[in-house]
């Protein structure tokens, strides 16, 4: 494929195209990439389409390719350089824990990008769990704060489909409008929420974030009960005296959590909708010692995205 006499007289394009045919009749059978296959694609892409997707990305790009964003995320790694290159096949293979500060407050665009490429980067390691599978499949723990600043379509698919890798979710954010409005589509953003097991929500003052926690807990039944009296004193002594007594016992359907409550939670109050149909209100405890604190289990592997603890 790559040594023929005709590609080398063609130059290096013809010598692209070989590892190409190459890559998709013999080694794509043994040992498939989804890296590699995404790179394919998009040279064999129409050029001019492709310049039309891409416009709005070249600013973005441009911002995380210019220093110091440039050695952060694209370090030049020469052969022989003790500098460690990460990537999230990496962290999960090897039970590492990545934390990322992202900054969004300062600025929002760069920390956006970067958030939903590290995102879609894990969803795609995900994907590759699940096909080709591990020896041992180990729970991997994901946390993502302030999630509507990088939440993407990638991280639906791994809400969705991530648990048949060991991938284990939990996002945070203020209202459901920051989903709607960061994905563009209110349908989108209630896929979010719908690929969600347990569902946890401390104080809200937003009336259509109320709404929908509310919605998703089945209505109960509620008795009431109404008592009536009534008398009659006639002017005449000799006529009768007249008295009646009524008790009436009615069910009807209501919130077992009515909505506006949501808003009057104390700090550190939450109500919770768990798998299975659990539904309970508690409150997050505060710890106090004497001591040193115990150590904790070593997580197996945390990653978390944060930019802005938002005070909940």
């Amino acid at each position: 494929y790559i040594k023929t006499s005709k590609a080398k007289n063609k130059g290096p394009e013809a010598v692209l195209l070989a590892y190409i045919a190459y890559y998709k009749e013999v080694v794509i059978h043994e040992w498939p990439n989804v890296d590699l296959a995404g790179l394919i694609s998009t040279y064999e892409h129409n050029r001019d389409h492709f310049q039309k997707m891409v416009a709005s990305l070249i600013p973005i790009l441009s911002m995380l390719t210019a220093d110091p964003l440039a050695e952060l995320l694209s370090p030049k790694h020469e052969p022989g350089s003790e500098k460690v290159v990460l990537d999230m096949s990496k962290v999960i293979r090897n039970n590492m824990v990545l934390y990322m500060g992202l900054d969004s407050l300062a600025d929002p665009t760069v920390g956006s990008a970067i958030g939903s490429v590290m995102l879609a980067d894990m969803t795609a390691v995900a994907g590759d769990i699940y096909n080709y599978g591990l020896d041992k499949k180990k729970p991997i723990d994901v946390f993502v704060d302030e999630a509507a600043e990088v939440i993407n379509t990638p991280t639906i698919q791994l809400l969705n489909k991530g648990r048949g890798a060991g991938f284990r979710l939990t996002v945070a954010t203020q209202t459901f409008a920051d989903f709607a409005a960061r994905l563009g589509d209110e349908n989108k953003a209630i896929q979010v929420l719908a690929n969600t097991n347990n569902k946890i929500a401390l104080r809200v003052q937003d009336p259509r974030t109320q709404q929908l926690f509310a919605d998703g807990i089945p209505k109960i039944k509620v008795q009431s009960m109404s008592v009536s009296y009534g008398h009659n004193v006639a002017s005449d002594p000799s006529e009768h005296y007249d008295a009646s007594y009524k008790e009436q016992a009615s069910a009807e359907e209501a919130d077992l959590i009515p909505p506006p409550v949501l808003s009057e939670l104390p700090p550190l109050h939450f109500y919770a909708r768990m798998s299975g149909g659990r539904t309970f209100k508690s409150r997050i405890p505060i710890l106090l010692t004497n001591g040193p604190l115990p150590k904790p289990a070593r997580p197996r592997f945390i990653t978390m995205f944060t930019s802005l603890w938002g005070g909940k």
